[in-house]
């Protein structure tokens, strides 16, 4: 049962942390430098309006796949992003790290040795084209003051990359749910995560982690 669920939570992970990285290169390109005035008047501005100081995106995100529920916890700096899927009813947590290097799923060996193990030549996360976003490969944000999620109408600010959007739904100026379409490696499908906490900080823990520290990379043979 195991295995199902970390093949499937893989390729949600790998879609999440890239939603993640464009949010973060997005906000912080709001906040100022090179990026344009009207970026800072995008809702998703005003809930991040401190990445562009801390460099920093957090968020904490409940959602069911396959009527299996899990809570998804991500952390997302400029050098890349840590993200953590625990299912509901299981003891396992699964631990992911992106950055320029690239992506990586986190553990121990069998002899309880941090160990850091590439994707990238798995051909299932390949096909997903999981990278460090660029500003040529993220569009921007388009906006849908009305967007239905659930049979609930949002007003929702939508980025796309890889070939899948991201849709960040609000309720006033409120944060309350995230959307994911597109092909996650097998067929369409549409994601919806309750948002539960955002910030624009994290504990050192996170950065360790996206920065491999203390890992031993590993590239499997295939």
């Amino acid at each position: 049962m195991e295995d199902f669920f970390m093949k499937m939570f893989k390729k949600i992970a790998a879609t999440v942390m890239a939603a993640a990285m464009s949010l973060a290169m997005l906000t912080a390109c709001g906040g100022g430098g090179g990026g344009s005035s009207a970026a800072t008047q995008y809702k998703l501005a005003k809930v991040f309006a401190n990445s562009a100081q801390t460099g920093k995106v957090y968020m904490e995100l409940n959602t069911k796949v396959n009527n299996q529920g899990m809570t998804i916890v991500e952390a997302t700096s400029k050098n890349g992003a840590y993200m953590s899927v625990s299912p509901d009813g299981y003891t396992f947590k699964m631990e992911f790290a992106l950055n320029k290097s690239g992506f990586y799923e986190l553990g121990k060996d069998q002899n309880g040795k941090l160990i850091a193990v590439a994707l990238d030549s798995d051909d299932d996360y390949a096909q997903l084209n999981i990278a460090m976003p660029t500003q040529d490969n993220l569009k921007g944000i388009k906006v849908a003051p009305e967007y239905k999620v659930n049979g609930v109408s949002y007003y929702a600010e939508i980025l796309e990359q890889g070939g899948v959007s991201y849709a960040y739904c609000f309720e006033g100026d409120d944060l309350k749910c995230l959307v994911f379409n597109g092909d996650f490696g097998s067929e369409n499908q549409q994601i919806v995560a309750k948002v539960v906490k955002t910030d624009t900080t994290f504990g050192a823990e996170f950065d360790n982690k996206i920065a491999l520290n203390g890992y031993t990379v590993v590239h499997p043979k295939g």
